[in-house]
């Protein structure tokens, strides 16, 4: 157990790589209880997979509409492309990566980072761009591994407010090979054109979804406001409603070959946008948090642990985004005693894997100092559970209460099933003596 300052949070992981036969018609593969999909890039004809497991073991796969295959990565992939070869490229740390043989193998090393990771992309000059969070240079990475390296040249964040710095989420390649860079700390979008870049601010850009059109603009996504956007090659920005039935924030956003747009949302909705600005509402096949088309025109889904694809015209009958049941069963005021004996209990409606912690700390003080319990993380059969608290901590409690103290007990619990839907509970519990 150790002490922490700070926010409290959920805990959340994952475990138990495996792929299992299909289990719908445009399901192509999963991975098994408590893995997770981190990035999704599609390519010629299907897609390539970055997931993790819970004991922190990367993988690697490959998906097209015959099935699934995951390896280990070696290295933890991070932001992705399609680098010049036709293969997937991410970076990890400070490593450029591709894929080939069912794996990943090293390019080059990029100059080391103090802070953050590159976004990539692959650029007009056929070689993979990289640029660091803080924007200050621009390196070029050959398919041979040949390094280039300049300073970036963008335009200062904003000359009236110098505090302003600038935060590159993401490299994107347009239509016509120019490329856009997505700056969140600036609030903007920068198109790299030969005549000088062109910028473009955009309030409450989200740069989770962005995703190059068919002419060389940019779809991208907004926070706060209900609104989705896109900024065409000359500076151009349409900005167009959500559906009442949407979330207010995309997860992803995918440009069609046809010249539309499709936005997933973490759950049972894509949000389809057309180049004359008609939105429409359709259903996934999975409660996708990533999308991307292929070049053959079919939209690959990636949610938690699962993968699908779409055929241009194609829409899912059913999907289903709901978690599995969580309850806390122990009430919400527990003597030391019964802490010690019982411990705390909880229950799962189904098979799943939980993730299940304590927090410790004095009534109105969770924000400004708290002990972190064990961790719990494992797969459980359904039924009930218990989480123990160890006996240092209960006799702690014993002293604090003695002392006058008052102390609560965050109890978080989170269960995500074989589909990758997942349910977290907060139950807080009183101490008493």
């Amino acid at each position: 157990m150790r002490e922490r300052t700070g926010g409290i949070a959920a805990v959340a992981a994952a475990l138990l790589l495996a792929v299992v036969p299909n289990a719908s018609a445009a399901e192509i593969g999963r991975l098994g209880l408590g893995s997770q999909i981190t990035g999704l890039v599609a390519g010629a004809d299907g897609a390539w997979i970055a997931a993790e497991r819970s004991d922190g073991v990367p993988l690697i796969g490959r998906a097209t509409g015959s099935g699934m295959s995951v390896t280990r990565a070696g290295a933890t992939p991070e932001a992705g492309t399609l680098g010049p070869d036709g293969q997937a490229w991410f970076v990890s740390a400070d490593r450029l990566l591709r894929t080939g043989a069912g794996a990943l193998s090293p390019v080059a090393s990029l100059p080391a980072l103090e802070l953050g990771t590159y976004a990539i992309a692959t650029g007009p000059d056929a070689a993979v761009w990289a640029m660091p969070l803080e924007a200050d240079r621009l390196v070029r990475v050959t398919a041979a591994g040949v390094i280039s390296s300049s300073p970036s040249g963008l335009p200062d964040c904003r000359p009236n407010r110098p505090d302003d710095t600038p935060i590159v989420d993401a490299l994107v390649r347009a239509a016509d090979g120019v490329i856009w860079v997505v700056d969140s700390g600036c609030g903007r979008l920068i198109r790299l054109a030969l005549g000088g870049p062109r910028v473009i601010r955009i309030d409450g850009l989200d740069s989770r979804a962005v995703a190059a059109d068919v002419s060389g603009g940019l779809w991208f996504g907004a926070l706060g406001p209900k609104y989705i956007g896109h900024v065409d090659a000359a500076g151009v920005v349409r900005r167009f409603p959500l559906p009442a039935s949407a979330s207010s924030v995309a997860a992803d956003v995918a440009g069609a070959p046809d010249g539309s747009a499709v936005y997933a949302f973490d759950d049972c909705t894509l949000v389809r946008v057309t180049s004359a600005g008609a939105v429409s509402v359709e259903r996934p096949p999975i409660p996708a948090s990533a999308v991307a088309y292929d070049a053959q025109g079919t939209l690959w889904l990636a949610a938690r642990t699962r993968i699908a694809q779409l055929a241009a015209g194609e829409s899912a009958a059913t999907c289903d985004a709901s978690g599995p049941t969580v309850r806390v069963r122990s009430p919400r005021r527990m003597s030391v005693a019964t802490l010690r004996r019982d411990g705390i209990r909880y229950s799962v409606g189904t098979r799943a894997f939980v993730a299940a912690v304590g927090f410790f700390h004095r009534e109105r003080r969770e924000q400004e100092r708290f002990r972190q319990g064990p961790q719990q993380q494992r797969v459980m059969a359904a039924g009930t559970h218990t989480y123990r608290i160890p006996v240092p901590q209960v006799r702690r409690f014993a002293r604090q209460l003695a002392a006058g103290r008052r102390l609560l007990i965050d109890f978080v619990v989170r269960a995500t099933d074989v589909d990758g839907n997942a349910k977290s509970v907060i139950h807080t519990i009183r101490v008493t003596g």
